[in-house]
């Protein structure tokens, strides 16, 4: 069998992968995944998934709910190319691998992983790509950006923000607009899409701030 023959079988056999892994992709902020991540994390995601229809499979069978005689493929078909490959198993497997990636994607967008880590005391990561990431995903609706290099300062509440791998937009809603060096308000507009390099403004967060201070006096 020549390469390319095996690398179209292993695409089919792990396509159920690929589908949650772009789920994942999209669904999730995280940073540019590089190649051989794609492939691990598709790999991943596969096995999952195929694991998932097996035991439906034999749960289906235990119960007696349907009359199915068929047998799991996959893991023979990778390890011997010999095998047919079992295109009924991979249709079935797809719906399984979508909700494998709003499952993972759920588990990633809440950070179950870090939270059990924190739990346990083994990790103190936040699981966010960066801090600005995290109190954004900390429940914070309102925000103060200051930009010095314009001299502007916006009020605002969080509507939505991008990917800071591929650019920096934050937009906010029911913003109210001063100038910087003097507080002075300057106008307020219902929608503001603030464009700029994220690590030439500063953020504040009253909401958080007045938080950690009402946990700080509760604890004295």
């Amino acid at each position: 069998m020549e390469v390319t023959d095996l690398l179209f079988r292993l695409i089919l056999l792990f396509l159920p992968g690929i589908v949650a892994f772009i789920l994942v992709d999209k669904l999730t902020v995280h940073k540019k995944f590089e190649l051989d991540e794609k492939v691990l994390y598709s790999l991943i995601l596969g096995l999952f998934s195929y694991l998932l229809y097996t035991l439906g499979l034999i749960a289906f069978q235990s119960l007696g709910w349907a009359d199915i005689s068929r047998n799991p493929s996959f893991f023979s078909a990778v390890s011997n190319t010999s095998t047919p490959i079992d295109f009924w198993e991979i249709a079935v497997c797809i719906p399984v691998s979508v909700v494998t990636g709003f499952s993972v994607s759920y588990a990633i967008s809440h950070r179950w992983v870090f939270r059990l880590g924190k739990f346990l005391r083994v990790t103190q990561k936040h699981g966010s790509p960066g801090a600005l990431e995290y109190l954004i995903n900390s429940n914070a609706q309102w925000v103060v950006i200051r930009d010095a290099e314009r001299d502007l300062m916006y009020y605002g509440k969080i509507l939505l923000w991008s990917n800071p791998d591929e650019r920096d937009e934050i937009c906010l809603t029911e913003v109210k607009v001063y100038r910087n060096s003097t507080g002075n308000f300057l106008y307020d507009t219902p929608t503001l899409l603030v464009m700029a390099d994220w690590s030439k403004l500063s953020f504040e967060f009253p909401a958080i701030t007045k938080n950690l201070n009402a946990k700080r006096n509760g604890k004295k």
